[in-house]
């Protein structure tokens, strides 16, 4: 095998790389909604099972991490990929890409505001049950700890 023929292997194993990580952002947002479904629907029971949503938002704050780490590793093949087709002389979609000024960032944008929404109407609907049920201090280191995961989920999925 030549050098030409391993910098083409390299190049298709990248590409099958970054499609698998831009895959794995609608498995992303299928777990999602199925933790958004699991947990509100324990939410809306009465008793010690509505008080389950509370744990919504950590087990959100850890898709956020997972999701915050695959963005990373896709910008960081973008960006390999880019400097491979310039060493290469090709000028393929990542150089063209790069070319375009505006970034949306809208996946990364979307998921962060769907988690974070979601997150802080779990922290509500569960403090709220703890407080109708006179459990004062429950209430109060639940909403901390809720706080702590928000901000969580929002500097895993920061813009950087």
């Amino acid at each position: 095998m030549d050098l030409g023929e391993l910098a083409l292997k390299e190049y298709e194993t990248l590409q099958a790389e970054k499609n698998g990580r831009i895959q794995a952002r609608l498995q992303i947002w299928s777990v999602f909604l199925a933790l958004v479904g699991a947990f509100f629907l324990a939410g809306l029971q009465a008793g010690l099972v509505s008080w389950a949503i509370l744990i919504y938002p950590i087990a959100a704050a850890f898709l956020a991490q997972f999701a915050g780490h695959n963005e990373t590793v896709l910008d960081r093949l973008k960006t390999y990929l880019r400097a491979f087709e310039a060493r290469y002389g090709y000028d393929g979609y990542e150089q063209f890409n790069f070319q375009i000024k505006t970034r949306s960032g809208s996946q990364v944008k979307a998921l962060r505001s769907a988690l974070i929404a979601t997150e802080v109407l779990a922290t509500v609907v569960g403090i709220a049950h703890l407080l109708a049920e006179q459990h004062f201090l429950l209430a109060s280191v639940a909403t901390v700890i809720e706080i702590v995961t928000v901000v969580s989920t929002f500097l895993f999925l920061r813009d950087e």
